[in-house]
């Protein structure tokens, strides 16, 4: 099996997506569902080694990329996301 990192934006894993990564035989689409978290693994059958035997798996290892500086216009988008969260915390699982 071969294994890769592909980072996708915020929206794509929270609305969902078709993104395109590259293969050891060109490019390929996958679908992102909506709702995909940070460190999902997919696996694309027979996408990854070739022997002659068979062909491996191309494992699928996707992470949400933050941007390091946004816009103004993002920046206000996403104080417009955070008032639409209501409060909801992905920690309130641990406790806190």
């Amino acid at each position: 099996d071969l294994t890769i990192d592909v980072p996708i934006t915020y929206t794509e894993a929270a609305l969902g997506s078709a993104i395109t990564i590259p293969t050891l035989q060109g490019t390929t689409k996958i679908k992102v569902p909506a709702g995909t978290q940070g460190g999902t693994t997919m696996k694309l059958s027979g996408k990854g080694i070739e022997t002659s035997k068979k062909t491996g798996n191309l494992l699928v290892t996707l992470h949400i990329a933050v941007p390091t500086t946004v816009s103004e216009d993002e920046a206000d988008a996403l104080e417009t996301l955070r008032s639409a969260e209501n409060g909801w915390n992905p920690r309130s699982r641990l406790g806190v």
